[in-house]
Order: structure tokens, then C-alpha cells, then sequence
């Protein structure tokens, strides 16, 4: 009867050893999940160096859109002040072509009454120089 109600030491063994077995998976488990940890870590890591990096040259490239559009605005006011410029020249070219046209035509008329009367002295001091070089002549043989 000391077996019926004694201790079962091969069942304790045996159960001993199951829990060893159990608690030896259990560590290979947690071995196998720390490792796990670590790996995830260190691609974390990579993966916030790599986004890090791709932060730098994304607000690089920020910089240099803003950077190119502050050169395309001052391009399009240096061409805008270029345009009005050569608006007015081409006004001013305009008027001066006017102004020379108009000078022209009044040289024109100046020549045309300069002629007019050149020829007017010329009718009325032509036949009076006519007649004086004819007499003077005479004049001058005596």
C-alpha cells in the first residue's frame, strides 16, 4: 500500500522532464524572438537612416524648386520690363520716324520756296544785270 499512497518518484520524473522539455522550447522560442527583435531592429534602423536620408533630399530639392521659382519670377519680371521697353522704343521710334517725315516735308517745301523765289530774283534781277552787263561794258571801253 506504500505505492498506492507514496510518492511516485518515476512520475515526477517524467513529468520533471516534460516541463525541462517544455522550458527548453520556451528558450528556443524567446532565442528565436530575440533574434527576430534584432533583425526587425536593425531594419528599422536602415529604414530610418534611409528616410532620414530621403528627408535631407526632399527638402533639398524643396529648396531648390523654391529657389528656381524665385529665378523663373525675377526671368519673367526682368522679360515683363524688357517687353515694356521695347514697346516704348518702338513708340519713340515711331514718333521720331513722324517727326523726320514731317522735317522731310517741310525741307521739301523750304527747297520748293527757295526755288520759287531764287527764280522770282532771278526774273527780276536777271533782266536788270542783263542790261547792266550790257551797259557796263560800253561803259567800261571809253
Amino acid at each position: 500500500m506504500s505505492t498506492l499512497f507514496g510518492p511516485n518518484y518515476g512520475a515526477a520524473q517524467a513529468h520533471i522532464q516534460e516541463l525541462m522539455s517544455e522550458r527548453e522550447d520556451f528558450l528556443e522560442v524567446n532565442k528565436a524572438q530575440a533574434s527576430r527583435i534584432s533583425a526587425l531592429e536593425s531594419e528599422l534602423s536602415a529604414i530610418t537612416e534611409q528616410l532620414e536620408v530621403s528627408t535631407l533630399i526632399a527638402e533639398s530639392r524643396s529648396r531648390q524648386i523654391e529657389d528656381l521659382e524665385t529665378a523663373n519670377r525675377r526671368k519673367d519680371e526682368l522679360l515683363l520690363k524688357l517687353r515694356t521697353t521695347l514697346r516704348l522704343l518702338w513708340g519713340v521710334n515711331q514718333q521720331a520716324e513722324s517727326v523726320a517725315r514731317e522735317q522731310h516735308r517741310l525741307f521739301r517745301e523750304t527747297n520748293e520756296l527757295v526755288e520759287t523765289m531764287e527764280s522770282q530774283v532771278n526774273d527780276l534781277f536777271g533782266t536788270k544785270r542783263a542790261s547792266c552787263e550790257v551797259s557796263a561794258p560800253a561803259s567800261g571801253s571809253n
